[in-house]
């Protein structure tokens, strides 16, 4: 019997993706949040601001809280609200 056929020398390999550990499991939530928030990708539909749009313009946050061992950490994202972004949409839409 040749010892390709043997199958206790046969290796069975298993690749484990699950996030065991607690970093992983922050850093995971991290990266859910930001896609959730669209912060991850393309910014090519987004426009530049007017000049002292900063400085007039209305400012919103997010938050969310996530977990890394027993600490809490709350991610707050910070951005400029962009009224002409709604507009250009809706005129994009109805052509």
């Amino acid at each position: 019997m040749a010892a390709d056929s043997d199958p206790e020398t046969e290796v069975f390999e298993i690749t484990d993706f699950t996030t065991a550990s607690e970093w992983e499991r922050f850093v995971s939530r991290f990266e859910e949040v930001l896609n959730d928030w669209k912060l991850i990708g393309s910014s090519a539909g987004r426009s530049s601001p007017e000049k002292g749009e900063y400085t007039s313009g209305t400012w919103e946050e997010k938050s969310q809280e996530i977990n890394f061992a027993d600490f809490k950490f709350c991610i707050t994202h910070h951005y400029l609200k962009q009224e002409s972004d709604k507009s250009d949409l809706k005129e994009e839409l109805e052509e």
